[in-house]
């Protein structure tokens, strides 16, 4: 007989040796670096990942994993709960007159109805594309459980402002809120999560009567930070990430990752993809175009002198860029963003764009190092800037309903990256029926495989895609 002693942070397993260390054997994974760490691990390290340490523990996350594997064996086991009883209520279909989509009432069922061997189980993983509407999604979470205490985990300041204007909306004044210096918990607390690590002890009490945590952009949940605050919200048993751009690629380079999040969270119970929004009428469609990139091999070998000649310096790809975008100007489809990886990159392609474009449009350029960064966002939210060349601080958070068209000079190999920049565009507006994303087909190392990656997602996203290279 297995026992499985159940805490919202760790299951610690208790049985019979052989059970057991078969078990912990079919959950470890080799690291994908274990070759270059030899030396810095301790001596006699395997190369392998286990998710079921020695002692017997493992995230609470794998526990679905974990019911699923010894099963199959058919090794009887047992579950102490040792978790705070949660009671839903009924699930709400509108909040205050916000009432919910069909598929957002499906999401917040797939938590809230949520068994595994006979458990009572409300977490894992909400996939959520750009316009879903997380925010209700969350707020319909919350009401489900009357009389608890809610948190909710942000990383973005756009987003966290949007929030202080939605959640009065949702929830009256019993609503609190934590950044910066401005910290107030209530029933329901949205904060920014660089904020509150640094409170930990002084809202300690206030963080272990939390019953639900919400954490939005959960890909990012991997970090020290938000391990640190996860860590210190030990009573919620009702936990949820939500993300558009989680588990989108499963190469041996991002087991660790990925294990990481299921062990913070638990397994995906919920998907919406873009194209799925599309066709409802929920976000814009959007229609891909690939480019041909630099036109020659590189020099350099170096990946970063290889991306810094092939893309960041590359004079025939920049205005490659350029001469696309007079098109677009031609045919008056603005406004046009264009995004760069590099704040060298967003200087050099903002030079090109003004001596080509100014004084007949509005062109202006952000990016980290900018005081007045956000004023100019909001001024071509506001459609008051025609072009934009940004860094990659555009990418999450931002709603930007105008967009037309997004160049995406950044290249890159995340899958994450070009999707959460497609978002930008999917925002749905009178003054568009579709929006266009162009993106460069590069030669040279690593540049062309990456480019590679990236229309591989824009397929395996079921966007219509037009390769300009054949024209």
């Amino acid at each position: 007989m297995v026992t499985v002693n159940v805490t919202n942070l760790i299951c610690t397993l208790k049985g019979h040796l052989k059970t057991l260390n078969t078990i912990r054997e079919d959950f470890k994974f080799r690291h994908p670096n274990a070759w270059h760490m030899r030396e810095y691990m301790p001596k006699g390290w395997d190369g392998y990942i286990h998710v079921i340490s020695e002692a017997g523990n493992m995230p609470t996350g794998y526990l679905p994993r974990f019911i699923e594997a010894i099963e199959k064996t058919g090794h009887p086991y047992t579950i102490r709960d040792n978790r705070s009883e949660m009671e839903p209520g009924e699930i709400p279909d509108e909040i205050r007159k916000f009432t919910m989509r069909a598929y957002q009432l499906e999401a917040i069922k797939s938590v809230v109805n949520n068994y595994i061997g006979g458990l009572y189980f409300p977490r894992g993983i909400i996939s959520a594309a750009t316009n879903a509407g997380k925010t209700l999604i969350m707020a319909g979470i919350y009401a489900s459980y009357p009389n608890s205490r809610g948190l909710i985990l942000l990383n973005d300041s756009t987003l966290y402002t949007q929030f202080l204007t939605d959640m009065p909306k949702l929830f009256g004044n019993k609503w609190g809120y934590c950044r910066g210096k401005k910290i107030k918990f209530g029933n329901i607390t949205v904060a920014m999560v660089q904020t509150l690590v640094k409170h930990l002890s002084e809202y300690q009490k206030e963080l272990a009567m939390v019953d639900i945590l919400l954490v939005d952009e959960c890909d990012l949940s991997t970090s020290k930070t938000y391990k640190a605050v996860m860590k210190r919200v030990f009573n919620a048993t009702v936990k949820v990430g939500l993300s558009g751009t989680v588990f989108i690629r499963n190469l041996a380079k991002d087991r660790v990752k990925n294990n990481s999040i299921i062990g913070n969270f638990g397994q995906e119970l919920f998907k919406i993809k873009n194209l799925e929004l599309m066709d409802q009428g929920f976000s814009t469609p959007v229609v891909v175009k690939i480019l041909r990139g630099n036109d020659r091999e590189p020099r350099a070998r170096d990946y970063d002198e290889v991306y810094k000649e092939c893309i960041v310096r590359n004079k025939q790809r920049n205005q490659a860029a350029v001469d696309r975008a007079k098109y677009y100007v031609n045919t008056e489809t603005l406004p046009l963003l264009v995004v760069c990886k590099l704040h060298e990159h967003v200087e050099i392609a903002f030079n090109l764009y003004k001596k080509t474009f100014w004084p007949q449009l509005q062109v202006d350029w952000v990016h980290g190092d900018r005081s007045d960064r956000q004023e100019v966002i909001e001024k071509f939210r506001a459609g008051k800037v025609d072009i934009l060349i940004s860094s990659m601080i555009i990418k999450r958070g931002q709603n930007l309903p105008l967009i037309r068209v997004i160049q995406n000079l950044a290249g890159g190999d995340d899958p994450a990256t070009p999707l959460q920049l497609l978002g930008r565009g999917t925002r749905t507006d009178d003054s568009k029926d579709k929006f266009y994303f162009e993106d460069f087909l590069d030669l040279g190392e690593y540049v062309n495989r990456h480019a590679k990656h990236r229309i591989s997602y824009y397929k395996n996203e079921g966007f219509k895609i037009i390769n300009m290279l054949k024209k």
